[in-house]
């Protein structure tokens, strides 16, 4: 039928009304007259099927002191209840007890897969709670749940992300306590596919639970819309309301604009589904850099039996004009972050107080869009998403269907009402938020079906004023299926946003370091390296005409610390659990900058003149003006406004002439109209000179040689060569060692044969330098080194491949170059180098110029305990070494530092070591790396029908990407070792069994390798205090396993021998070449060139000795 609208007229003007068409397309409508005193709507059009019951929460009931009483707090739980475990009679006084909302699995609690597991809690309900109807609210509980009040059955429900209410009124006395019971089943093939996702079983009731009361006669529901004129000045507030029960209900209504003052007041009597558009004369828009809320309140029923509901309204309005995605008539840009619900201490659950603040660190990181993958976020996300202005995609609970060992559903029409039924309950609730942009009929499901074809029918009926997507659109042919085309992980290099004739967004792309687990142990600095992706990734997006945006993946590390060992899939997050900012944080904030000032010096500027700094506005509503811009340059410093600058439009920036000469560097901050840093830049004034190369200098060192050694001598320092190794075994500086060891070829992400040494010489070159070569091989590969020495302690070491190593890794070596040892005491690092950026925080591994310690400035780290301290001084990754990491160097001095100037490694006095170069060359500072014998070597013996598989090359998950497992019980692996003990490296998976393990021939353990999800890399096994000697580990298939596992596989990876100097030794590398291969997922990402070694390969480092003067 055609829907008749009839317009309250707001103020005293007339104006004309606007009807919504598709997307939120705006036609002029005239006003068809004012109401009756009664205030009398026009029907509304049915809802689609399914409807959904959600009933607005009250904010006051006449009678009731306090209408909403939450049930959060200490319910008990039992994980193998009694039959009919919901009669009141049930004993639960030996069930423990769990915090709700949380997951029980944080908190101890291992619930069952596919079995119900039952909580119970008594309620009080309030006297004056009689003669209203009472209503259990559940804001989520995963994933199947049926519920009993006073042993009576109310209702069942399905999905674990939703809202949903039961009616308890009949089965409830006010003044009494009741007792409510929640049967849960965490169900493997629930259509999120959660549990999977998040590696360990998240079954519970995750969000908040409140008894609320409501009169007789309220609102059981309220829809908001909002629609503008064509020229975008005038609104209608569209109010679809329907009173519960039969009959009218009269309704008050009150609009106050964002200071809180009254806009307008009218009387509506709704009877049945009625729907109302009033007109607003030019309401201040909600856009996310502009959130402007009004405030909507519905105070419903006769005086004494009335209820009051409050809403926040953002007049905005969406459309999709071709490839564009305009808000409010102007063309946006997402600027996106794909956002998981992670509590450190709850899990998926209790995560309301995090994710606000989630939306407030994305907001300062230049964010505007958050998707919420993959299931709709709690309340308090989209309530400050309204706040703060931050568009939403919202995402109901449907994942990799049909992939990732899912079933194919998308036809079965026994999952249908799960498909439709958590659709409908995400839009009931969530309609009404500004925020919500776009609806996401789920994640990365491969292909089309009945079901995603329901889902699309519902949403056009339900909401046709959002756009819709629907991921993986590839996999299908149907183009009536979405109305933004999403792609998840372009290719950085390739072209954008020619996919289809409709807009793209690319809510997945520019993948944070997560999967290549080598890199993140060895070298934090990965993570400064994403921002070579990013930076590139933005501006393409910008630029590209039909590309709507992107979402970084991801906001928040996917790590749950379980209290007896850690899941979770991987630490992707520009944050971490406890919302420390990551180095990725920082440099997603400068890629996403709205304000486009080129970090390059300022060259050409007159003296005695403003400086003139060009600038471009990237932001879509927002003049420059309404900006703060912070300048500093010499001992001057000023405020200023921003310049007149229009959204799109590129000008100059002038700052005031104060005496500054070249060489100085200008300052300058930018701040929103909160007072929120959108950038800084530090722009040196005129050009900067480049890094040069050190030169020789001094006299040539004198030579002492021995049967034993030779040693060069100079100013205040001496370095001794081994004739039986060719190796330094001491460098001095003024009596004090700098040096142990060195130098050795150092290869990271390949096998290097041991060093064997052929020849040492040494001669003098010219008069400032003297040159000992060393001669020996890896393997059937030459290596020859020249170590030149000059007079004041500079050491020059070019190293020769000869002959190219065998077995290089396909994808290249991820670091060549030179390492040498260091002494104990050199625990400080200094360093100059170039960066991407001019400014990062204090704290930030990728700053230009630092220092770093090695033993943090603070106490030790707890796990499951919030660090006092930021991420760079941690000393433990309980995701990539366990819940009993015994820890390492900080993050910030083990971190590769890329184009050094200068990279000094030195005691507390500054006597130690510095690189020296142009820029070209990295480094950084570790203990000697770890000797795994990966899975595939020769020395381990296999037993039986083994396989050896590759591991999933995308994510390079396993140690060497090779694996090795058995079907069979009875096969076994061995491995022979030297030491004092051993580590099994393997991993965790859901069809893993119990493994067998011996050392020298007796049973020492069994191992339970199993896991919701797999998990890659993980030391499974530690034995240690073995005498001294020759041992060796074996591995036998058992053929049983944990109950919950499909499998009986072993997972073998790779083995450690332990000795009582394992990893003593610290060792600084400096590279000619290096990259991050395994870095990306899809290969989307930024990569350095490969680093190959071909006959003759070369490359040289300089190293000074000395005593520095620390940065």
């Amino acid at each position: 039928m055609t829907r008749r609208r009839t317009f309250l007229m707001a103020g005293t003007a007339v104006v004309a009304g606007v009807v919504a068409g598709p997307l939120g397309s705006a036609t002029t409508a005239a006003a068809s007259g004012t109401v009756d005193g009664a205030g009398a709507g026009a029907p509304a059009d049915a809802l689609p099927q399914p409807t959904v019951t959600l009933t607005p929460v009250p904010d006051t009931v006449a009678g009731v002191r306090e209408p909403v009483l939450s049930l959060n707090g200490s319910w008990s739980i039992s994980t193998e209840p009694p039959a009919e475990f919901w009669r009141d009679d049930v004993d639960t006084s030996g069930w423990p007890r769990v915090e709700v909302p949380g997951e029980p699995a944080m908190q101890g609690v291992d619930v069952p897969q596919d079995k119900e597991f039952a909580y119970r809690t008594k309620v009080p309900v309030p006297a004056d709670f009689a003669g209203q109807r009472i209503v259990l609210r559940f804001d989520g509980v995963y994933s199947d749940a049926r519920l009993w009040v006073n042993g009576a059955h109310v209702r069942d429900h399905r999905g674990g992300f939703t809202s949903w209410q039961a009616d308890i009124t009949d089965h409830v006395t006010a003044g009494t306590e009741a007792w409510v019971t929640v049967g849960v089943t965490d169900r493997w093939q629930d259509l999120s596919y959660e549990t999977f996702y998040a590696r360990h079983r998240i079954g519970g009731i995750l969000g908040d639970v409140r008894l609320i009361a409501l009169p007789p006669g309220h609102l059981s529901s309220v829809h908001v819309s909002t629609t503008f004129d064509t020229r975008y000045r005038d609104a209608a507030l569209g109010l679809r309301l329907t009173p519960a029960g039969a009959g009218a209900l009269p309704v008050r209504l009150v609009l106050r604009d964002p200071a809180g003052a009254e806009v307008l007041s009218r009387s509506l009597t709704p009877g049945g589904p009625t729907q109302y558009d009033i007109a607003v004369t030019a309401p201040l828009k909600w856009d996310a850099e502009h959130p402007n809320l009004y405030t909507l309140e519905l105070t419903a029923g006769p005086e004494g039996a009335e209820s009051t509901v409050t809403r926040r309204v953002g007049f905005r309005q969406i459309k999709v004009d071709g490839k564009r995605l305009l808000v409010n008539g102007r063309e946006v840009k997402l600027r996106g972050v794909a956002h998981h619900q992670v509590s450190p201490t709850m899990g998926r659950g209790a995560t309301g107080r995090w994710d606000e603040q989630d939306v407030r660190l994305f907001k300062e990181a230049n964010v505007n869009l958050i998707r919420t993958s993959h299931y709709p976020p709690t309340e308090a996300l989209l309530d400050a998403a309204d706040r703060y202005g931050m568009y939403v995609e919202e995402e109901t609970a449907v994942c990799w269907v049909n992939q990732q060992g899912h079933d194919d559903l998308l036809d079965d029409p026994a999952f249908k009402p799960d498909w439709l039924g958590q659709l409908a309950e995400m839009v009931e609730r969530d309609r009404n938020h500004a925020c919500v942009l776009i609806w996401s009929m789920g994640n990365e499901n491969i292909g089309w079906g009945a079901n995603p074809q329901a889902q699309w029918d519902y949403l056009k009926a339900a909401d046709p004023s959002r756009p819709a997507v629907y991921s993986h659109a590839e996999t299908y042919s149907t183009g009536a299926s979405y109305d933004i085309f999403t792609a998840h992980y372009p290719d950085v290099k390739g072209q954008l946003g020619g996919e289809t004739a409709k807009p793209s967004l690319y809510d997945e792309y520019a993948h944070l370091p997560a999967y290549n687990v080598d890199d993140l142990r060895t070298d934090p600095g990965v993570r400064t390296f994403w921002g070579e992706t990013i930076s590139r990734f933005w501006p393409k997006v910008h630029d590209t005409y039909g590309v709507v945006g992107g979402a970084i993946w991801g906001g928040v590390d996917e790590v749950f610390p379980l209290p007896g060992e850690v899941s979770g899939t991987a630490e992707w997050g520009l944050v971490d659990i406890w919302r420390r900012q990551k180095p990725e944080y920082w440099l997603a904030k400068k890629a996403y900058s709205p304000v486009r000032v080129p970090d390059a010096p300022l060259l050409g500027q007159r003296a005695r003149t403003p400086l003139t700094v060009p600038v471009s506005n990237w932001f879509d509503f927002t003049n420059l003006s309404e900006l703060t811009v912070r300048w500093r340059v010499g001992g001057a410093q000023g405020t200023m406004p921003g310049i007149d600058l229009k959204p799109g439009a590129s000008g100059k920036l002038s700052i005031p002439y104060r005496s500054w000469t070249e060489g100085e560097v200008l300052a300058l901050d930018f701040l929103d109209d909160r007072d929120r840093l959108v950038d800084s830049y530090a722009l040196p004034i005129g050009p900067v000179a480049a890094p040069a190369p050190p030169r020789p200098a001094g006299s040539a060192p004198a030579v002492e040689e021995s049967d034993a050694s030779l040693t060069l001598t100079g100013a205040g320092f001496s370095v001794a060569f081994s004739r039986t190794t060719g190796l330094i075994t001491r460098a001095e500086y003024g009596g004090t060692t700098v040096l142990t060891d060195g130098p050795h070829l150092h290869v990271r992400g390949g096998y290097l044969p041991p060093w064997t040494f052929g020849s040492i010489s040494v001669r003098q070159k010219d008069a400032s330098t003297t040159v000992v070569t060393i001669s020996g091989s890896h393997g059937a590969s030459p290596v020859v080194f020249d170590v030149t020495v000059d007079g004041t302690g500079l050491l020059t070491t070019t190293y020769t491949i000869v002959k190219a190593l065998p077995g290089q890794p396909d994808s290249g070596y991820k670091e060549l170059g030179v390492r040498f040892g260091a002494p104990d005491g050199a625990d400080r690092i200094d360093w100059r180098t170039g960066s991407l950026w001019s400014v990062y925080p204090d704290d930030h591994i990728g700053r230009p110029v630092g220092t770093a310690l090695a033993v943090p400035q603070h106490a030790g780290s707890v796990y499951r305990e919030r660090p006092g301290w930021s991420w760079s001084q941690d000393t433990h990754s309980y995701f990539l070494y366990g819940k009993d990491d015994a820890g390492r160097e900080t993050n910030d001095f083990r971190a590769l530092r890329s184009a050094v100037h200068t990279f000094a490694l030195t005691r507390p006095d500054g006597t130690g070591v510095r690189v020296e170069s142009d820029g070209s060359v990295a480094a950084r500072v570790d203990r000697t790396p770890p000797r795994w014998v990966d899975d595939s070597d020769p020395g381990i013996t296999y037993q039986g029908a083994w396989t050896h598989a590759r591991g999933e090359g995308w994510t390079h998950d396993d140690f060497g990407d090779t694996e090795s497992f058995s079907f069979t019980a009875g096969d076994w692996c061995e491995f022979g070792f030297d030491g004092t003990g051993v580590e099994w490296l393997g991993g965790h998976g859901s069809n893993l069994g119990l493994i067998d393990v011996f050392i020298d021939g007796r049973l020492d353990t069994t191992v339970d390798q199993y896991a919701p999800a797999k998990q890659y890399q993980q030391v499974v096994y530690r034995k240690t205090g073995l005498a001294e000697g020759r041992h060796t580990i074996r591995l036998v298939v058992t053929g049983e396993k944990n109950p919950s596992s499909s499998g009986i596989l072993p997972l073998v990876d790779a083995f450690q021998a332990l000795s009582a100097t394992t990893g003593a030794a610290r060792a600084l590398f400096v590279d000619t070449h290096w990259n991050y291969p395994d870095f990306g997922y899809g290969g989307g990402d930024y990569y350095r060139p490969t680093v190959r070694v071909v006959d003759g390969t070369t490359g040289a480092v300089s190293l000074r000795l000395g005593t520095f003067a620390t940065t």
